[in-house]
């Protein structure tokens, strides 16, 4: 079948109307496709609530770790001095300075934990779920977000655990490598 305005370069194409009748046998047959509104809602709220599951836990364990006068090794800074490198005094205090640096990063990274909390439990509010549709979902939901709590937490002990060892040993982990606490000026 040619289009008429194609006769003379050789070329082929549907008219809309063509396209429409093929495609018509088919267009209605894929609602696999389209997912239900109370599954959209369902994943909706999921990643509504894990966002305060992620944000209380790791404020959780960063004032366990501040309490415990300890250091995530993510927040360890790793730099040395150049000048004065061979100065132990200088060493510890340029140490001292970097883990109140990490200690302040940690009670910053708190602090805005606790103002986007506030953030999340508003939307969470403004997400215009009715009564009904929440009843019906909350259950299922609270299911995989008990779950994907717990999996979190244990991923968090794991690391709290590898860091007290880290401790107890005297010994710190910098991506540079192993090092004394003593040569870093870490307290204990």
């Amino acid at each position: 079948m040619v289009s008429p305005q194609h006769l003379d370069r050789k070329v082929f194409s549907y008219t809309e109307v063509q396209a429409e009748e093929i495609v018509a046998a088919f267009a209605q047959s894929a609602g696999f496709l389209r997912v239900p509104v109370s599954s959209q809602l369902q994943r909706k709220l999921e990643g509504l609530n894990r966002r305060p599951i992620d944000l209380e836990l790791h404020a959780e364990t960063l004032a366990e770790y501040f309490v415990n006068k300890r250091i995530p090794r993510g927040l360890r800074i790793s730099l040395r001095p150049t000048l004065f490198a061979g100065n132990e005094e200088f060493r510890l205090r340029f140490a001292q300075i970097l883990n109140k640096c990490s200690y302040d990063i940690m009670t910053l990274t708190v602090e805005f934990i606790t103002k986007e909390l506030k953030v999340v439990h508003n939307e969470i509010q403004k997400a215009g779920i009715n009564a009904q549709e929440l009843s019906e979902l909350k259950e299922q939901i609270q299911i995989k977000l008990d779950k994907y709590k717990q999996d979190n937490e244990k991923q968090k002990r794991q690391k709290y655990n590898r860091d007290t060892v880290d401790y107890e040993r005297g010994r710190i982990y910098f991506g540079t490598g192993w090092m004394a606490m003593g040569e870093m000026g870490h307290v204990a």
